[in-house]
């Protein structure tokens, strides 16, 4: 959508907007897009950011339905056996189809980080770690940040989960199996000199 950057309307129009479009607001907070621990003021002081930076308003739904995509679309591709190998690889030539996608869609220092993970299953002599299942109860916007520098604009979306994992060891015959709940918070990135043509990317990714 087209948008204001720097805004161009007074902050008091600014206010004013979102006032009128309150009720758009309050229909976010009711179908829980928010952090349930986010402050009423929090969720009020984001509202205002959106309309005053983005015109039309930002339309925080459509973010998060994309952001379970993104979800999705991580898990599924580091728990392979592809990644599982990236991860255990020396050889600095090698490409992997899986590390090469999540490179598409996030920093090298997130996927530099999950590799960490799974040389971990690597080291305990897992040959493949699928998930044959990933459950996405929770997904809803935590922060909204500017670096520093103001050249990025940082959304935070806090997840809980449920991971169906299969694991295949060397040495067992048998595959086991195992459920986790699990809660992680990613946070995406797209240029603030760029916001009429956003384009998002994982910059982190934090345990909670």
């Amino acid at each position: 959508p087209p948008v204001k950057s720097p805004p161009k309307a007074t902050l008091f129009q600014t206010v004013l907007d979102a006032f009128d479009d309150r009720e758009r607001l309050y229909e976010w907070d009711r179908d829980g897009l928010f952090d349930p621990d986010m402050p009423e003021s929090k969720k009020a002081m984001m509202f205002l950011f959106f309309h005053r930076y983005f015109d039309p308003p930002f339309d925080l739904p459509d973010f998060l339905d994309g952001a379970q995509v993104a979800l999705d679309l991580v898990f599924h591709t580091m728990y392979s056996r592809d990644f599982l190998a990236a991860a255990a690889s020396d050889d600095a030539t090698s490409t992997y189809k899986s590390e090469t996608l999540l490179e598409s869609i996030m920093t090298r220092a997130c996927v530099d980080s999950i590799k960490k993970e799974f040389i971990a299953y690597h080291a305990d002599g897992y040959t493949q770690v699928a998930l044959t299942q990933l459950d996405i109860h929770e997904c809803s916007l935590h922060d909204v940040t500017i670096s520093k520098d103001y050249e990025y604009l940082y959304m935070d979306v806090l997840y809980r989960t449920t991971e169906h994992l299969s694991m295949d060891k060397e040495g067992d015959d048998a595959t086991t199996t195992d459920v986790r709940d699990s809660h992680c918070q990613l946070r995406y990135q797209t240029k603030m000199d760029n916001l009429d043509h956003l384009d998002w990317s994982i910059a982190q990714v934090f345990d909670h």
